[in-house]
């Protein structure tokens, strides 16, 4: 079992949001930990955040690290008990909270891209 493995099983298994996750996945999609005379902040690409994103609680968030598995023609996701999410017409992954399972369906086709 690889890394990112680890992580989705972790994420497959959280019962709720988690920061400690959202700063994992995080470095698992390539956002790197700079330091500025003004402090710490995070860069992800040409994108700079003051703080890491809270991927496995806000959906805007999760859309982040969708937008690292190229190529996304469709995503999805449902609210409610038991929140899924598919991307393209893979198979969906069920998550805690929907921002948590569409970065669990994300990372599976970073996976398959990588």
């Amino acid at each position: 079992m690889n890394d990112l493995d680890f992580l989705i099983d972790e994420l497959a298994r959280m019962p709720a949001p988690d920061r400690n996750a959202d700063k994992t996945i995080g470095y698992a999609i390539g956002m790197q930990e700079m330091k500025s005379p003004a402090g710490v902040y995070y860069a992800l690409g040409s994108k700079t955040f003051h703080h890491v994103p809270a991927f496995t609680s806000s959906v805007d968030a999760a859309l982040i690290v969708l937008e690292t598995a190229p190529p996304v023609q469709s995503y999805g996701f449902t609210f409610g008990p038991g929140p899924r999410a598919v991307i393209n017409d893979g198979e969906p992954w069920e998550g805690a909270t929907p921002a948590i399972a569409l970065c669990i369906a994300a990372l599976r086709r970073k996976q398959q891209t990588d």
